[in-house]
């Protein structure tokens, strides 16, 4: 039986979001403000969804 903890988090922290990217937290911070990046804010916290952060990665990829 699956339960909600087996699968992956919908819902990234700061410092996850950095993780799963490889940029400090100030690059993040930066791409944010930029507009590079979506985000939530859910009261003070600031969280960034994985499909979000997947299809970051994906546009940013190059072929030559």
């Amino acid at each position: 039986m699956t339960t909600i903890c087996d699968e992956p988090r919908l819902l990234l922290n700061e410092s996850e979001a950095a993780h799963l990217l490889n940029v400090c937290g100030r690059t993040l911070a930066r791409m944010r403000n930029q507009g590079k990046l979506k985000f939530l804010k859910i009261g003070n916290a600031v969280r960034y969804s994985r499909a979000d952060i997947e299809e970051f990665i994906e546009s940013q990829a190059k072929t030559t």
